[in-house]
């Protein structure tokens, strides 16, 4: 009873306002379509308040203004509307939306704005916004909400988004859009795919001194996209993202970006300058068969997990994209990612690999000799720690001073066996040392101690001329 009671109201509601639209369209459109906006407007204060939405679906009544051609700036008055259909709708100034609610939805498809800008502000979307199709010159979002599929499929907008939370589908494919988005979130999946797009967003600061960047929530989608201009900065991406062919035809600023998940650049072109400084990737980005622009910064950025046979082939992509350009120190840097998750993976398969422990102690000692700074720390180390064990050896009588010569006279003799085995290594072994030992204790520690200096000595070698070497090996 109730159901058919419900069925009844909306027929009721229904038949009403498709009456009051008709003879609306009767008394103030010409032959054209042609309707002031204040016409448009006074209609809809009389009629939305005669609409009852405790009785009736909304997204069953049906104000259609379809293929109207709007005169002047329109103003939408404040309310709670059911269904409206704007489809193919020409509006020839200026359309404000302000506080206004679609419970029922809204349809744009096809509409046509050249001269003045649609403006939605503090508006709720309960329903499918549909703007497919669409040629509106200035779009604009601000301090809104959509709780509902948002379409912009073939669309050709000039938009400005702020401040505004996207909570379901955000599509966007095959648009062409200049887009400044600021402050907004996109809480549903979003497709951009072949999309012409001029992307442009900020973070803000907040009178709390807190940054409120763009935020994906999840998946988004650039696939076969066409970039001009484009500026990521900052923003956060916290579900799967795809560039997968995409095009940067200028500059492309993913600069201090956080990608949470898998991010994939496959076959993408970058031909301009390209800033992926200070990122964070929780998983490296895959840049298979990319061309990547020589002036390409990784400058800072974070790369987290170096674990997967996954995380291996990204990093030795971005180690060979990084040689083509001839950028070593990142070259180098890529390749440490490389053997490091190399070395991961070869010990998750067996705990008893000696090169996976030898790579890792490569890695502990100078960062597979990216680092000058690391060896020269474990020289001093390393040295110091020895000193230490000879001054106490000394005073038990184990260390000798057979003859000494020049600086020699003044030195103590666990300063002295300490130099011998960095700048004289093995000297001790011959028949008239400086400084000799006593104890066989004492011998194997003066060799080991020969053996990690020339180690050490070694891999600052190698990290120096890495450093400078010219171009990329």
């Amino acid at each position: 009873m109730q159901l058919k009671a419900k069925s009844s109201a909306n027929k009721e509601m229904r038949d009403y306002v498709s009456k009051e639209v008709k003879a609306f369209k009767e008394n103030h459109m010409d032959a054209n379509g042609r309707v002031t906006a204040k016409a448009l407007q006074d209609f809809l204060i009389n009629l939305i308040p005669a609409i009852e939405y405790t009785s009736c679906d909304p997204s069953d009544v049906v104000i259609d203004l379809s293929r109207a051609i709007i005169v002047g700036n329109f103003q939408c008055p404040a309310a709670k509307y059911p269904k409206v259909n704007f489809s193919e709708v020409n509006f020839t100034g200026e359309a404000i939306f302000s506080s206004v609610i679609f419970e029922g939805g809204v349809v744009f498809s096809k509409s046509i704005a050249d001269a003045g800008a649609i403006i939605f502000q503090n508006v709720r979307f309960e329903r499918k916004a549909d703007f497919s199709g669409c040629r509106l010159c200035l779009l604009f979002f601000f301090d809104s909400f959509l709780n509902c599929a948002l379409v912009l499929d073939n669309a050709e907008i000039g938009g400005k988004f702020f401040r505004t939370i996207f909570g379901a589908d955000a599509k966007f494919s095959s648009c062409k859009a200049g887009l400044h988005i600021k402050k907004c979130e996109f809480h549903g999946p979003v497709f951009f795919n072949d999309a012409e797009l001029y992307w442009w967003n900020d973070s803000e600061i907040e009178a709390d001194q807190t940054e409120k960047p763009v935020i994906f929530r999840d998946t988004v989608t650039f696939k076969n996209a066409s970039f001009r201009m484009t500026s990521f900065s900052k923003t956060q991406f916290l579900g799967e993202v795809s560039f997968s062919a995409a095009i940067f035809n200028e500059g492309a600023d993913f600069k201090e970006c956080i990608f949470q998940k898998p991010c994939n650049f496959n076959n993408s072109k970058f031909l301009d300058s390209t800033d992926f400084s200070y990122c964070y990737f929780k998983v490296p980005p895959s840049f298979h068969d990319a061309i990547l622009h020589g002036d390409t910064s990784f400058e800072a950025t974070i790369f987290e997990s170096q674990e997967t046979e996954r995380d291996w082939r990204a990093y030795r992509r971005l180690k060979q994209l990084m040689h083509e350009v001839n950028a070593s120190h990142e070259e180098g840097r890529f390749f440490a990612y490389e053997l490091r998750t190399s070395a991961k993976i070869e010990l998750k398969r067996s705990k008893f690999s000696i090169a996976a422990y030898i790579s890792k102690l490569y890695d502990w000692l100078s960062r597979y000799g990216q680092s000058i700074g690391l060896p020269i720390f474990w020289l001093f180390t390393v040295n110091i720690v020895f000193a230490i064990i000879f001054y106490y050896q000394e005073k038990l009588g184990n260390i000798k001073i057979d003859f000494a010569s020049g600086w020699y006279k003044n030195a103590p003799g666990w300063i002295g066996l300490t130099l011998q085995n960095i700048f004289n290594p093995f000297a001790f072994l011959s028949k008239t040392p400086p400084y000799f030992v006593e104890t066989i204790f004492l011998a194997v520690l003066c060799i080991l101690q020969s053996v990690i200096t020339i180690l050490l000595f070694t891999l600052i070698i190698l990290a120096l001329r890495r450093r400078f070497r010219k171009g990329s090996e």
